[in-house]
C-alpha cells in the first residue's frame, strides 16, 4: 500500500505475520532489514542502522545496530530513500492518508 506523509510518498505494511502479500516486504525480510523476534513471532524487528529518521519508538543500540520494534497491527513505513521506521497506528492515523 502507499500513502501520504507530508509531501512524500511512501510505501506502508500493517505488521501481520498472516498476511506479507507486499513485495517490498518480502524483499526486506530477505535482506534481513525486518525479521520476526525469535521469541515472539508478533513482534517485528527493523534494522535501521544508519537511518536519519526518529521513528515514534525508542531505539536500542546493540553493537552498533539501530532497532526498533513494531507489533502486529502496526504500521512498517518504508521512504523514497530506503529508510525503515515502524508507527502506531494512533500516529499512523494522524499523519499518513492513504491513497
Amino acid at each position: 500500500m502507499r500513502a501520504k506523509y507530508g509531501n512524500s510518498v511512501v510505501e506502508i505494511w500493517k505488521i501481520d505475520p498472516q498476511n506479507i502479500n507486499e513485495n517490498w516486504v518480502k524483499q526486506a525480510f530477505e535482506d534481513q532489514i525486518i525479521w520476526w523476534n525469535m521469541s515472539d513471532k508478533k513482534v517485528l524487528m527493523v534494522n535501521n542502522a544508519g537511518n536519519a529518521l526518529t521513528g515514534i519508538l525508542p531505539k536500542m543500540k546493540i553493537v552498533g545496530l539501530s532497532v526498533s520494534m513494531g507489533v502486529e497491527g502496526w504500521y512498517l513505513v518504508k521512504s523514497v530513500d530506503n529508510n525503515y521506521k515502524v508507527i502506531d497506528e494512533k500516529h499512523f492515523k494522524k499523519e499518513y492518508s492513504l491513497f
